[in-house]
């Protein structure tokens, strides 16, 4: 009866350590493969971090580069412009010229320096190529350049 019941207590415990190894398995299994999706996500995260700061310096050349944003000057563009996403649509992700057209006008007229000096005649009432000092003068009022 001893050899018995040693047989006994031996199949009980390899019937008792197989299902431990079938289950340490199992979970070194669902370990490894928890292991991947985790790699996956720090590099779909990386890539995620990535484009967000392409598209937030793509975001910025447009804005900077726009109709509404020439009216800045250029040196103060970049100190001025520093959040773009604010005058891009959230749901289209357009450009909103409006809003960006206001705020260079608001900005404009708190901050007059700031403002580009394209377009303006820097020679206006200056004498133009020797003809003397009233003829500088008519071509500030009257419009004429040469």
């Amino acid at each position: 009866m001893t050899t018995d019941a040693n047989e006994a207590v031996q199949d009980d415990a390899q019937t008792a350590a197989e299902p431990d190894d079938t289950k340490h398995a199992a979970e070194s299994k669902g370990n490894n493969e928890a292991a991947r999706y985790r790699v996956r996500l720090r590099e779909a995260e990386a890539q995620r971090d990535a484009l967000v700061v392409q598209l937030s310096a793509a975001r910025s050349q447009i804005v900077q580069n726009s109709t509404a944003a020439q009216y800045i000057d250029k040196r103060a563009r970049g100190d001025v412009f520093t959040d773009p996403d604010q005058f891009f649509d959230e749901e289209s992700g357009n450009l909103d010229e409006v809003k960006l057209r206001e705020f260079v006008e608001g900005l404009r007229q708190s901050k007059p320096y700031m403002a580009s000096n394209a377009g303006v005649d820097h020679n206006l009432g200056r004498e133009q190529s020797g003809a003397g000092l009233a003829a500088s003068f008519e071509s500030a009022i009257m419009g004429k350049h040469e």
